[in-house]
Parts: structure tokens; C-alpha cells; sequence
């Protein structure tokens, strides 16, 4: 059974970090979220965007990268959407932490820059996918099942690196 059963924690026990961070466990088959950004008011509309998905769920929330490693590392989500430019530790950063440090989970950068070095960066910090911010509504829920689908692709206003 894959991660993405419920809210367990790939030993097919359930999560307690996710119960406690507002993640569903009602044993439906969901991808398990984690929200960065530093902006809590987009935080809040990307959960709410998210958890209208009946796939999706959302098991935490972060509004730094620093924070957004030690939750990847407790709640082990399938996804990290992470936002490129935040103070501190910005979503390059992180990025390159999570996918060294928990190589399962894939994070998907959230950009408002679609410049080719700009991307580049990206993939090469080890995302699996970008979203454009200015597409987000209709291209991030399409992104996130790409990446964790077995083979990744390509669509328009998003980019996914195959696994």
C-alpha cells in the first residue's frame, strides 16, 4: 500500500502529527499536503483551494522554509507546495533539504517568475514541478496528481519533472 492510503505513516499505523495538524483520517485514499508560504492569508486560500479536492488533504501548514523542513520531516507528505520567495530560507533552500533529507516527498514550487533560469533553478533544486501563481486555481490540483502519478509530464503553466 502506497503513502498515499489515509493518513498512515507508510507502516499502515495513522499518523498522529497529521490528526493534530488538520489532516483528514477518515481512511479515504488521499495525497498528503504540506503548504508553505509566508503569507498567511494565501496560506489559507491554498488550504481551502486544496481541501476541496475529495484526494487531497492537507496535514500541515508553514510559513518559513526552516519550518517547512522540520514539518516534512515529522509528517512525511506526499507534496510539499512551497513558495519560491519567502525571508529567511527561501523554497530553493528548503527545497534542496527536503528532497536531501526525505527524498519521498515531492515539493512543487509555487512562482510568479516563469523565466527559464528561473525554472531551471528550480528543477535543479530537486522539485519535481512548478505552478505559476498567476494559473494556480486551474493548474495546481493537475500538477500535484502529476507528480505523485507514476510517470510525471508536462502541461501548460506548470512544469513536472518525471520521477
Amino acid at each position: 500500500m502506497s503513502r498515499r492510503s489515509g493518513f498512515t505513516n507508510g507502516r499502515g499505523r495513522k499518523s498522529q502529527a497529521a490528526a493534530v495538524a488538520g489532516g483528514r483520517t477518515d481512511g479515504l485514499d488521499r495525497i498528503r499536503i504540506l503548504v508553505v508560504d509566508d503569507h498567511v492569508w494565501l496560506r489559507a486560500g491554498l488550504v481551502a483551494h486544496l481541501e476541496r479536492e475529495p484526494d487531497f488533504g492537507v496535514v500541515g501548514e508553514a510559513g518559513s522554509g526552516e519550518k517547512a523542513i522540520s514539518m516534512t520531516r515529522a509528517l512525511r507528505p506526499d507534496v510539499v507546495v512551497m513558495d519560491l520567495t519567502m525571508p529567511g530560507m527561501g523554497g530553493l533552500e528548503a527545497t534542496r533539504a527536503i528532497t536531501r533529507e526525505i527524498p519521498g516527498s515531492k515539493v512543487l514550487i509555487l512562482t510568479m517568475d516563469a523565466q527559464e533560469d528561473c525554472l531551471t533553478a528550480i528543477l535543479e533544486a530537486g522539485a519535481s514541478g512548478y505552478v505559476s501563481k498567476w494559473g494556480m486555481d486551474r493548474d495546481l490540483a493537475p500538477a500535484i496528481r502529476s507528480i505523485t502519478a507514476p510517470a510525471g509530464a508536462l502541461g501548460g503553466g506548470t512544469g513536472a519533472a518525471s520521477s
